[in-house]
C-alpha cells in the first residue's frame, strides 16, 4: 500500500455505511465474525478467494490503515485502480446527475467563472423543477415553491468535477430498501422519486425541444408536462444561452445501488440550437399558469363606476418580478369602497386572488380578501 492511497482514502471520508452498500451490492458475501467491531466480507474472483475487513469504529488508531488495506484488496479483485473505486465507493448510496458542458475541440477542461456559476445554477434549478413535479405536475411554478421540494434540494451534494470538457456532479442521497412490501414493491423514497422524474423530465424536454423546432407549435412540450416539463426546468435550461462558449450540455444519471435502477432513459443532450425554443416555451408556460394565491399590494390608481352599481375595475400599482405593474381588478360592493379608499387617500391595499399575465397586462382573477393597510 502507498502513503498516496492512505492520503487519497483520508481525503475521500468514506462512510461505513457507504463501504457496506458498495460490496453488498458487488458480490461481496457478508460471513459471520466475532467481532461486532468489524464486518467480515469474502469474495471469490477467478478462482482466487478475497477476504477484507470492514471497521466499523472511526476513532481506531488504525482505522485508516485497515480502511487503505480495504480499498487496496478490493481494486485488485475488480482488476481496477484505486482511484476509480474510491469515485464508486463515495457515492454508492447516492443518485449521482452529471452535468457536461461541451465548450469546443479547443477545451482544456476547465470554464470561466461565470459559466461556471451557470452550470450551478442550471443543475439546482432543474432539480429544483423536477422536485416540484414529484409532488405534483405543473406548468409552472412560482416563488413559493413546495416545501418539501426545497429542502430535498438543500440535502443535494456538489460532487467533484470530473474529466471530459467540464463536468459537475451532484449526488442524491437515497433511502436504502430495508424491507419489502408483501406486494413486492417497496415504497418509493421522495429522493428517489425525484432523480427518476429528473430523468423523464430532461427526457421528454430533449424530444419536445426538437419537435418544437421543427413544428414552432408549442403542443409538443404541452405532451409532455405530466413527464415533468415546466417553465422552469425550460427556464433552468434556457440560462446556458447567456454563455457564449457552451455549445452543448449532456445529463447523465447513475443510479445508487441501494434500490432498483428505474426504466427509461438515463441520458439527455441539449444542443445551443434548442436553447431558444426552449426559452420560448418556459415563457409560454409562464404567461399561461397563473400565480394561485397571491397577494397584491399595492395603491389604486384609476376606478371605473358604470352607472350607480358599485361595481367596476380598479388599477392597482404593485411591483410584479421587481418592477412596477398595473394590476386590472374586477370589484364591487364593499370591496369596490376599500379600493376607492385606497386611491381618495393614497393608502395601500391588500387583496388575495389568481395572478395571470395576458400579453403584457396583468389581471387578478377572483379577487378576494380587500383590506388597506395603515401607513
Amino acid at each position: 500500500m502507498s502513503n498516496l492511497l492512505r492520503e487519497e482514502v483520508a481525503r475521500r471520508n468514506l462512510g461505513t455505511i457507504d463501504i457496506a452498500t458498495y460490496l453488498r451490492t458487488h458480490g461481496w458475501e457478508r460471513l459471520e465474525h466475532p467481532s461486532r467491531d468489524v464486518s467480515y466480507w469474502r469474495r471469490t474472483v477467478a478462482a482466487q478467494r478475497y477476504e477484507v475487513l470492514l471497521p466499523h469504529h472511526h476513532d481506531w488508531t488504525d482505522y485508516l490503515d485497515l480502511l487503505t488495506a480495504l480499498v487496496d484488496t478490493l481494486a485488485h479483485a475488480e482488476r481496477r485502480s484505486a482511484l476509480s473505486l474510491l469515485a464508486d465507493l463515495t457515492t454508492a448510496t447516492s443518485d449521482v446527475v452529471r452535468l457536461r458542458a461541451v465548450t469546443g475541440p479547443a477545451s482544456d477542461g476547465t470554464i470561466g467563472v461565470g459559466d461556471g456559476l451557470r452550470l450551478v445554477d442550471c443543475l439546482r434549478r432543474v432539480f429544483l423543477a423536477a422536485a416540484c413535479t414529484a409532488v405534483e405536475p405543473r406548468r409552472a411554478y412560482h416563488k413559493r415553491k413546495f416545501t418539501e421540494a426545497t429542502r430535498f434540494v438543500d440535502r443535494l451534494r456538489l460532487g467533484q468535477t470530473e474529466r471530459g470538457s467540464f463536468v459537475l456532479t451532484a449526488l442524491s442521497p437515497v433511502t436504502p430498501s430495508l424491507t419489502e412490501q408483501a406486494s413486492g414493491q417497496d415504497t418509493e423514497p421522495f429522493e428517489r422519486k425525484v432523480t427518476r422524474t429528473l430523468a423523464q423530465a430532461l427526457s421528454g424536454l430533449e424530444s419536445a425541444a426538437l419537435q418544437g423546432s421543427l413544428e414552432s407549435q408549442i403542443e409538443p412540450f404541452e405532451r409532455e408536462v405530466q413527464r415533468g416539463v415546466s417553465a422552469d426546468l425550460c427556464e433552468a435550461i434556457a440560462l446556458l444561452d447567456e454563455s457564449e462558449v457552451i455549445e452543448q450540455v449532456d445529463f447523465d444519471i447513475a443510479w445508487s445501488p441501494v434500490r432498483a435502477a428505474p426504466m427509461g432513459a438515463q441520458r439527455a443532450s441539449f444542443t445551443r440550437a434548442v436553447f431558444p425554443v426552449i426559452r420560448s416555451a418556459g415563457a409560454s408556460f409562464r404567461e399561461r399558469t397563473p400565480v394561485e394565491d397571491f397577494e397584491l399590494e399595492g395603491i389604486t390608481t384609476h376606478i371605473t363606476r358604470p352607472g350607480e352599481a358599485r361595481r367596476g375595475e380598479a388599477k392597482i400599482l404593485a411591483v410584479i418580478d421587481g418592477r412596477q405593474r398595473l394590476i386590472s381588478v374586477a370589484v364591487e360592493g364593499q370591496d369596490w369602497e376599500v379600493a376607492s379608499r385606497s386611491m381618495t387617500e393614497r393608502v395601500l391595499l391588500r387583496c388575495d386572488g389568481e395572478l395571470r399575465r395576458l400579453g403584457m397586462a396583468f389581471v387578478l382573477e377572483h379577487p378576494r380578501n380587500f383590506r388597506l393597510v395603515p401607513g
